[in-house]
């Protein structure tokens, strides 16, 4: 049987190789899978990895979509706070759609 988390880590090499479409069809295979359909945990952690695949690329619209899809899942370990930490969503920060999703998501307060 195949393993989702070698998938995904394949997915996520490809994406930073450059090779979107193959990059894209890793994470279908991932995602497709016995565990990641059956365990909402495990899927929701499989679709994160898959943001981070997007973000280095996909455009900031499709990245967004996509983590719009992910923050209304309802189990979860992130939050929109916590992905925005990791460095590979820096240049999508300023795009109005991540706005938009900051000002949908985020926990924090007008002083942080």
């Amino acid at each position: 049987a195949d393993d989702y988390r070698a998938m995904m880590a394949r997915a996520q090499a490809l994406a930073i190789l450059g090779d979107g479409p193959a990059a894209r069809e890793a994470t279908r295979q991932a995602l497709a899978q016995t565990i990641p359909t059956r365990d909402v945990i495990v899927r929701s952690e499989q679709r994160m990895r898959e943001l981070l695949g997007l973000a280095m690329m996909a455009d900031s619209g499709e990245l967004a979509a996509a983590m719009d899809d992910y923050l209304r899942l309802e189990m979860k370990y992130w939050q929109f706070d916590g992905l925005m930490l990791d460095p590979v969503f820096d240049r999508h920060r300023e795009h109005p759609a991540m706005r938009a999703l900051e000002a949908k998501y985020s926990r924090k307060g007008p002083d942080a």
